[in-house]
Formats: structure tokens, sequence, C-alpha cells
């Protein structure tokens, strides 16, 4: 797909013997492409004839409906997987990020994702402690409460979340996790924090990342998802990132940014940005980086996160590889 001019790609139609009539039309986000047909009506009790509007992927409606649109502003998805998306008002493309489009014509939301975000956590709990259903609960209860008993950087130790491989910056297939750092002191709570550290410092890598294909500092960052209800590990990203993350007040984000888009379609606002300053709910926390431990991750990440997968890259593959 060619984006910037919003439209199928004809050099690549062309080189991979694809025609434009073997795919389907391509609309802008809120166009109307069609509306509910009779069979559909009965079917849902929608009425007929209702417009149907183009919308985006979840996390980019969930972008607008955090009213990201515009520079230095970014969503922060906390969820399975955690994703973040840096509105652009050019077409970039980079190795630090994947490329999607945005609300309004000729916007774009630069995207990093990590794969192996809550499924970590639900890793923790029912793989490696075999806790489930309520039992889970309790145990992620138990050890949220033992954050505060456990000092920044876990006791000495590390984790680097590629519990399903890498993608920005590294884009690497054979990636792995890794903990750093094992001693005797360590109990399951210091994995624990681990984890959540370990991801509030990768996603310190992947904005330095964006930052430096934009230009300029991401200043705005909007928790989202379900991994945002949870105070304690907002507040380390604050204070590994060293930026105030804003906690969305919208519960369903994503579903609120589809009805921005349809307002738009519809008429009722003239832009997505107009239509988003006025309907999105802002955020019903603040949380902000607290000096000391901002220090204190800032030493960790430069000393020891930045360089260790880089330094172990090979070995990892190597053993991605390696049979019996």
């Amino acid at each position: 797909f060619d984006m910037p001019h919003h439209t199928w790609s004809a050099e690549v139609l062309g080189a991979s013997g694809i025609s434009s009539g073997q795919l389907p039309p391509a609309y802008p986000p809120g166009a109307v492409i069609g509306g509910v047909d009779r069979a559909a009506a009965r079917a849902t009790g929608l009425p007929e004839g209702l417009p149907v509007f183009a919308g985006l992927g979840d996390g980019q409606a969930g972008g607008v409906g955090a009213n990201i649109c515009e520079p230095g502003a970014a969503y922060l998805t906390l969820g399975t997987s955690v994703i973040s998306g840096s509105f652009s008002d050019h077409y970039a493309v980079n190795t630090a990020f994947r490329t999607m489009t945005g609300g309004d014509a000729h916007s774009y939301l630069l995207e990093t994702v990590l794969l192996g975000g809550t499924y970590t956590l639900e890793w923790l709990f029912k793989t490696f402690l075999g806790k489930r259903g309520p039992a889970a609960a309790r145990t992620r209860d138990a050890l949220d409460q033992s954050l505060d008993d456990i000092p920044p950087g876990s006791d000495g130790l590390v984790l680097v979340p590629y519990w399903n491989t890498a993608m920005n910056p590294y884009w690497d297939a054979s990636a792995s996790g890794i903990v750093a750092g094992w001693r005797g002191i360590h109990r399951p709570a210091h994995l624990y924090r681990a984890i959540l550290e370990g991801i509030a410092l990768e996603l310190r890598l992947q904005f330095e990342g964006v930052e430096a294909a934009l230009g300029y500092p991401l200043d705005r960052l909007v928790a989202m998802g379900g991994g945002a209800q949870n105070p304690r590990w907002c507040q380390i990203i604050a204070d590994v990132l060293g930026k105030p993350v804003y906690r969305t007040a919208a519960a369903e984000t994503a579903a609120l940014g589809a009805g921005i888009l349809a307002a738009v379609g519809s008429g009722l606002y003239a832009s997505t940005t107009e239509a988003a300053a006025a309907v999105a709910r802002g955020e019903d926390h603040i949380f902000h980086p607290r000096p000391g431990e901002q220090a204190f991750y800032t030493r960790l990440y430069e000393e020891v996160y930045r360089p260790l997968y880089p330094a172990l890259r090979e070995p990892l593959r190597r053993l991605a590889q390696m049979q019996p």
C-alpha cells in the first residue's frame, strides 16, 4: 500500500503479479463506504440504510480516542502486546517503528510494538508459578503489593522482555527473553518487578528511536489498556522514561476513536483533530517521574539494559537454531 498517496502501489503490484482488481478498494478513515442493508438490519436491529464509515486499526483508533492528534503526543497501550503510537504530520520510514495511517488525511502514527507485554506477566503467573483463575489474580495482587518492598532495579535483577521475539528496533525473529543478575536472594516478587521494569526500559529504547527519527521529544504519553489500571506500573514507566504518563479516563478508547471517525464522516465535525479535542475524555491521573528513581533508572538503562541484548544477540541466534 502506497501510504502517502492512499492507494495500492503500482510498483509493488507489478513486481508481485497482483492486479489492483484483486484487492479491495481503499478508503480514508471516516469515509462512507456503504450502508446497512436489509438483511443486516434484520440480523442486528440496526436501521436499514444507516451509514457505515471506514475506520482504523484498534490501536490507531485508540490513539484518536485519546486525542493523539498533534506532534509530540503518543499513546501507550499496555496490553498483551505493548504498543505505542506517536503522531506525525509527515510520512516517515525507519527501523525504529512501523508507519500506520492516522485519523486525518496525511497524518500518520509511528508505532512501536513489544509482543511480550502483559503476555509475559501471564506467563509468570500461569506457566512459571502455576497459578490460574482466582489463584492467579490473588498472586498478582500479592506481588503487586510487594513492589513497595523491593527497590528500583529489583535488587540487581534485569529483564529484557523478548518472550515473543523482537520487533522494532531489532526486527529479530531469533530474539528471546533475557534475565540477568540472578542471586539467591531473589524471589518471585523480584522477577515480577523485573518484568515491569524491563518493559518500561524497552519502552525507553523504543521512544528514543522514535524521537531521533522525528527530531523532537515526545512530551505527552497517554496510557490505556488493562495494564494502565496498575498505578505502580504507570509510576515505574514514568520514572524510567523521565516523562509524565497520563492515564486516559475513557474505558474504551478504540471504540471512542471509531465513533469520532463516524462523527467526522457524518459532518458533525470538520476534522478528526477537532472532533477528538471536543469528545476525548481527558485523563484521570498523571504520573510524574520522581527525580531519585529517574536518575537510577537512567544509569541502569545506559550502563546495563541498552547494551545487554546487542551483546547477546549472536549467542541467542545460535541458541534458537540449536538442535540436539
